[in-house]
């Protein structure tokens, strides 16, 4: 199985090998360490706690104080943006190059499986993931929060009717800010303050459930009916709040 995940031409991949379970337990841990703090560590757990029921548990994480998310190109024209003779952007250039080198980013990810062999020919497993990628880009307001967590039960059962149900929930936080760049009409010290002051905070919550019914059966040597229905319900809002005065926009909101 293959977890991705990712925003703002930021990610990754998560690869979770499933393995057929051995009798008893089995285990496997796996880490890395390199410059800038960076390590990594990987562990596995598998476990059959009974003739028809297996536990899969996988658990990743990475941690990082050298972690550098922008392109040199993206780099060299914001920095051409700041030059422009405008004296609000004067002390901002030095504290924007020194934001670029002490950015953070942690990310940890929990994957779960049970699977219950209830026949020969009919299986039920309950998934349980989890992630989370937290940045921060080096000064107060800039910083990229993301958590998600998602549930899932299916069922199948194989045979002249085959059948194959399934119910899912994600729940998802992401909270972001960023800085109130300086504007042309400032002085030098209107744009300090307000780069380092000001800012925006955005907090987008996501709610996503639903689920699907399959039913398939075979019409003579060469044809198949499958009915099936799938319904899906998500509801999501983004609301801003301004760094110095607390007020609160609200940008979206859908269902």
């Amino acid at each position: 199985m293959r977890l991705c995940y990712g925003t703002s031409a930021m990610g990754g991949v998560v690869n979770i090998i499933t393995k057929k379970p051995e009798k008893g337990i089995s285990a496997a841990v796996d880490g890395s360490y390199g410059t800038h703090s960076t390590w990594t560590s990987d562990e596995f757990v598998s476990a059959q706690l009974h003739d028809k029921l297996n536990l899969q548990i996988n658990h990743n994480y990475f941690d990082s104080d050298g972690y550098f998310a922008w392109a040199d190109s993206w780099v060299q024209k914001r920095l051409t943006a700041m030059t422009q003779n405008l004296a609000s952007w004067g002390p901002v250039k030095g504290n924007y190059l020194q934001s670029l080198e002490n950015q953070t980013r942690e990310m940890d990810s929990v994957f779960a499986k049970l699977k219950y062999d209830m026949t020969p020919s009919s299986r039920f497993n309950l998934v349980y993931s989890y992630w989370s990628n937290d940045n921060d880009i080096g000064y107060k307001y800039g910083y990229i929060d993301q958590e998600r967590n998602r549930i899932s039960i299916d069922y199948k059962r194989r045979g002249e009717v085959e059948i194959t149900s399934n119910l899912f929930y994600l729940k998802e936080e992401m909270d972001y800010s960023q800085p109130v760049l300086p504007s042309p009409g400032m002085d030098a010290e209107q744009g300090r303050q307000t780069w380092l002051v000001q800012g925006n905070k955005n907090d987008i919550p996501l709610n996503d459930y639903g689920g699907m019914l399959s039913i398939s059966m075979g019409l003579g040597q060469r044809h198949e009916l499958t009915l099936g229905t799938e319904h899906r319900l998500g509801d999501m809002e983004n609301e801003m709040y301004d760094g110095i005065t607390s007020e609160r926009i609200r940008l979206l909101q859908a269902k």
